[in-house]
């Protein structure tokens, strides 16, 4: 299929493609409700990306969160395994201020999001 056969079809089916500079793609504005705080970490590469959920991790637990959301999309852009999501789960599974983990709500991002509970001290 071609670009144009691609973005004829997503028009067609009235699917937004996040990655596109349309401005029509919006975050559901109800998310920052859920969370105390919430991580996009769209664009980045894993290491990078492992330096900034550390650091906020850290944070979070000093500020007494509760839960966060970590966005790390569902590997679409990955040549084979999703390299960013795997990363970042396998990180906040060994992470000294995370309580438990797991998929955020389709409206928060299915899987391409993770809901993270903060340990309490």
């Amino acid at each position: 299929m071609s670009n144009d056969e691609i973005e004829k079809w997503l028009k067609k089916h009235r699917i937004i493609d996040k990655d596109a500079n349309t401005g029509e793609y919006k975050k559901n504005k109800d998310t920052k409700k859920h969370y105390d705080m919430t991580i996009d970490l769209h664009g980045l590469r894993l290491k990078d990306a492992e330096i900034v959920v550390k650091r906020k991790l850290k944070r979070a637990f000093e500020l007494h969160y509760d839960r966060i959301l970590i966005i790390h999309g569902v590997g679409l852009h990955s040549n084979g395994e999703p390299v960013l999501k795997n990363g970042i789960r396998k990180l906040i599974n060994t992470n000294p201020y995370v309580r438990d983990f797991t998929n955020a709500p389709l409206r928060d991002g299915g899987e391409g999001a993770v809901v993270v509970y903060i340990r309490r001290r």
